[in-house]
């Protein structure tokens, strides 16, 4: 699933674990190329900006540190401003500007592009002193107890068409089954609920009797935990058909953000794309945490 720009961001995010990788004064992303960091705002020419981090470039490292680097900060400030490289040397007047981080990583990603080694500044302009980075939440897929499978559901929903997704997968983080089902015309709900019902069907099919059932959504993990009739109505019957079989199973149900649902998302893709499954899948299986930003 690599970008466009040549680097993988759900690795990238990955691999600053553990743990969170935040300075406490101010939220500026620790990474090992980071020598020194500043959270006073400097001046440029006269205009104000923001340091966020100042990184050593050594003989042999590659740019695209650089380039995760700046997608890993945009990824915690989102911002729609200017970013500037200050290379070492040039007392600051001399900088490199981008209209976007975006900008800035197909540059800095690009073979013919060098830069001197020593010291790089990565600037803000516009930086507000107080302005402080969302809340941060490891979210990772946990694999079930021996003897118990674990079903990850998802459903969508784009445009007058649905689909959903599920992945069952046993203590080792081997796939037992999985599903991508196309549903015609519905809304997200009714697609999550669908993803559910496939699930638990084929599971009473093959006699699998310790389920663990996880989705994104709430509302499903509500109905299931409750085992609320509360369903839409061309679901009625369907859903009393799983109530049923949930009572000749040892059934749990829990909720996960969709960060650590990636897999199920992936196969509830109208389009379904193997090899990002098949990224989702090893990612998950060697325990990769996703950073949930909020």
């Amino acid at each position: 699933m690599a970008c466009a720009y040549g680097f993988n961001p759900t690795i990238v995010v990955s691999s600053f674990c553990p743990p969170i990788p935040f300075i406490a004064i101010r939220p500026v992303l620790s990474y090992p190329l980071i020598k020194e960091y500043d959270t006073c705002p400097e001046s440029l020419n006269g205009f104000k900006y923001k340091v966020m981090a100042k990184i050593v470039l050594n003989d042999g490292e590659e740019l695209m540190s650089l380039s995760d680097l700046c997608h890993a900060l945009h990824s915690i400030w989102r911002p729609s401003l200017t970013w500037r490289v200050i290379p070492a040397g040039t007392q600051g007047f001399y900088s490199l500007q981008f209209s976007s981080y975006r900008d800035l990583v197909k540059v800095a990603s690009a073979p013919s592009y060098t830069l001197q080694c020593g010291l790089i500044t990565i600037v803000h302009d516009q930086l507000d002193a107080n302005t402080t980075g969302p809340a941060a939440t490891l979210v990772r897929w946990h694999r079930p107890p021996p003897s118990w499978l674990k079903v990850n559901t998802d459903g969508s929903s784009f445009g007058t068409s649905s689909s959903c997704g599920g992945i069952f997968r046993d203590h080792r983080g081997k796939v037992m089954a999985s599903f991508s089902t196309q549903l015609g015309e519905g809304t997200a709900f009714e697609a999550e609920l669908a993803a559910c019902i496939n699930a638990l069907d084929i599971a009473s099919d093959r006699g699998w009797r310790k389920l663990w059932l996880e989705s994104d959504c709430t509302r499903v993990v509500e109905l299931l935990y409750s085992r609320s009739k509360d369903v839409p109505k061309k679901y009625e019957g369907t859903w009393m058909r799983v109530l049923d079989r949930l009572q000749h199973m040892e059934f749990r149900v829990t909720h996960i953000y969709r960060e650590g649902n990636r897999v199920a998302d992936a196969l509830a893709s109208p389009n379904v794309q193997t090899e990002l499954v098949s990224e989702l899948l090893y990612q998950d299986t060697i325990g990769c945490v996703n950073l949930r930003l909020r």
